[in-house]
């Protein structure tokens, strides 16, 4: 599996294309915050999410993540729960997951994890 963007950054990605080339599944985002006090987290804003293959929007990596994607466009590569958990099942707790007026044909509020916020 391959994350696109990973680790313990403070990032912002505007305007940006995120084009998968997976073969299988692959995860645009695995954020690793592991305490509240950190100032961390991903926003990806403004941007496409095109290319093949399949996706998820991201997985938690440790127990604060924090990702959000918003005014993005997906194409339909994106898998209909949009986000994974095999990471840690109890990261559903304590991280921040969140979509904001994302569009195209691979956003679904229908089958998204139940965990994330919109």
């Amino acid at each position: 599996y391959v994350d696109f963007v990973f680790g313990n950054g403070r990032s912002l990605y505007e305007g940006n294309t995120l084009k998968s080339i997976a073969e299988n599944v692959g995860y645009i985002t695995a954020q690793s915050r592991s305490s509240l006090l950190s100032e961390t987290g991903f926003s990806i804003t403004k941007s496409r999410v095109i290319g093949g293959g399949q996706v998820y929007l991201g997985r938690p990596w440790d127990t604060f993540s924090i990702v959000i994607f918003s005014y993005t466009s997906m194409e339909n590569i994106v898998l209909p729960q949009e986000w994974d958990d095999t990471m840690g099942k109890d990261y559903q707790l304590t991280t921040y997951y969140g979509e904001y007026k994302c569009s195209g044909p691979g956003f679904s509020f229908s089958a998204r994890a139940p965990w994330v916020r919109s």
